[in-house]
């Protein structure tokens, strides 16, 4: 597997941690009595794997 291959999938695993983080805030949101101790972690934890997406698309475009 080459390099930018396996830059791609570091890219959409954290992709899909970002996806599903999200819906953990929609479904929490929604709730009567929300758990912001929860959303706030999940946020964190969205703005640290965007950072790591932005690290690793900054890679990518390197080698062109």
């Amino acid at each position: 597997m080459g390099r930018n291959q396996k830059i791609r999938k570091h890219i959409a695993g954290h992709r899909q941690v970002v996806d599903e983080h999200l819906a953990k805030i929609a479904l929490e949101e929604s709730r009567p009595n929300p758990n912001m101790e929860l959303i706030a972690l999940w946020k964190r934890h969205i703005a640290l794997h965007q950072q790591a997406i932005a690290k690793y698309e900054k890679r990518l475009h390197k080698r062109r």
